[in-house]
């Protein structure tokens, strides 16, 4: 049975490293020794296994994550820290808050390097990313609760205001949803019951993406199945092999169309969405 806690702390980078300032210009630094796709696919990595719903304890998890990153004395300061803090299962070192708040600014940030593709070969940066790692909990900590269980204003209101963060922050640490479970309820959904509502739903969901619903599902499927697994090292597919070689090649091309970005891309939406994008990080 899974008794995996769903509150938690996060390690703090000076546990591990010292010498490392929690604050954003060595945040920033240390994204700038990056190189952006690599970065960009080991953020997307560690955040499937991380949060994939699996049948593999959340101790195993963290292991199998800290043996890629952290030397065996380091692991053991971890422990160390573990220990004193309540346990393993409440101490989060890789967690899908942190991981999408550094696949952000490593988008924003970063570019590719010389030898992209092959750089976190490099034992140094593998070491800047997982300090980035560590100080993006607190980036992501300061933007999801900063003032945000203040009493100033009265317990009431203070109530009312710490419901988003506190959601939120179950939501970062959690395992999601079994993709399978969600991958059932959205065909009955929008197969079923939204088009009572709205009958011309199909035709319209056509004339927007240029694939039925159901080659939607199927595309959508065969995500799930083949490339989020992470017991199996899924992750990496060529779609233009897909295309060539499956006869519903050009289907799921369409619904990559429609589902994925490319770095470009998601850098723009992140800066027409965030503003200046400037946050301030308290120390650890």
């Amino acid at each position: 049975m899974n008794t995996d806690h769903q509150i938690g702390s996060y390690l703090p980078v000076s546990v591990v490293f010292p010498e490392v300032q929690s604050d954003f210009a060595t945040f920033q630094s240390l994204l700038s020794g990056l190189s952006r796709t690599d970065t960009l696919f080991w953020c997307a990595r560690l955040n499937l296994v991380t949060s994939a719903t699996t049948d593999v304890d959340s101790i195993e998890t963290q292991q199998l994550c800290l043996n890629q990153f952290f030397t065996l004395s380091e692991i053991e300061v971890i422990n160390d820290f573990a220990q004193s803090h309540g346990g393993a299962r409440t101490i989060k070192v890789f967690f899908r808050g942190q991981l999408l708040e550094l696949f952000r600014w490593v988008a924003l940030f970063c570019t590719d390097h010389p030898g992209d593709g092959t750089t976190f070969e490099d034992p140094e940066v593998r070491r800047k990313f997982v300090q980035a790692a560590l100080i993006a909990s607190d980036v992501w900590a300061n933007r999801i609760f900063k003032d945000k269980f203040s009493l100033d204003e009265g317990i009431e209101l203070a109530r009312r205001r710490a419901l988003g963060p506190s959601r939120m922050g179950v939501e970062a640490i959690r395992s999601i949803p079994s993709m399978t479970q969600s991958l059932g309820r959205g065909w009955r959904l929008f197969k079923d019951y939204f088009p009572q509502h709205y009958p011309p739903f199909d035709a319209d969901f056509f004339a927007v993406t240029r694939i039925s619903l159901e080659q939607y599902f199927v595309s959508f499927a065969a995500m799930v199945t083949s490339f989020m697994n992470p017991s199996i090292n899924a992750g990496i597919f060529d779609t233009n092999k897909i295309r060539e070689r499956s006869p519903f090649g050009d289907v799921f091309s369409r619904y990559l169309e429609q589902e994925a970005q490319d770095a470009d891309e998601l850098k723009q939406l992140l800066r027409n969405t965030s503003g200046s994008g400037i946050v301030t990080v308290h120390h650890a």
